[in-house]
């Protein structure tokens, strides 16, 4: 019986005690998930995957900074070993915060939408949509999932 008492009580004061922690975690806007250094952890051009040597695009960043972006890229001339290319602008996410759009207005281009596939702490997927590299003729998606640099 004493023993019953025992557990009862330690077992109320760790169901407040994880409780109170569990009330003072405020979860990240998207906004704020964004906003680091991100890094090519896996490509898939049209479903189909490829490793990330392919093209110097293990060497991809985007960094989310503020309400401005710098993206560091393989110049699309020469994706086996050409330089990369950076561009920096403001980027901005749509109404519902499932695209961000890129303004490419520095190169004298439109807008460049992302899709968001999944935005949570550490993990960043998004899709967006640009000529086939083997079939340039015809649009392709390319799915990208990113991890933060450190």
């Amino acid at each position: 019986m004493y023993r019953l008492l025992l557990f009862s009580i330690f077992s109320f004061f760790l169901f407040i005690s994880c409780s109170e922690q569990n009330e003072n975690i405020t979860a990240k806007t998207e906004f704020e998930l964004l906003q680091y250094k991100w890094k090519v952890a896996t490509m898939e051009i049209d479903g189909t995957s490829f490793p990330t040597n392919t093209g110097n695009v293990n060497n991809i960043r985007i960094t989310f900074n503020g309400t401005n972006y710098t993206y560091v890229y393989p110049d699309p001339t020469n994706p086996s070993d050409g330089p990369m290319l950076t561009l920096t602008g403001p980027w901005r996410f749509n109404d519902a915060k499932t695209a961000i759009f890129l303004d490419r207005s520095q190169i004298d281009e439109p807008e460049f939408e992302w899709e968001i596939l999944q935005l949570s702490t550490g993990i960043f997927k998004a899709r967006y949509k640009a000529l086939n590299p083997f079939n340039p003729a015809v649009e392709a998606n390319y799915d990208f999932s990113y991890t933060i640099v450190i």
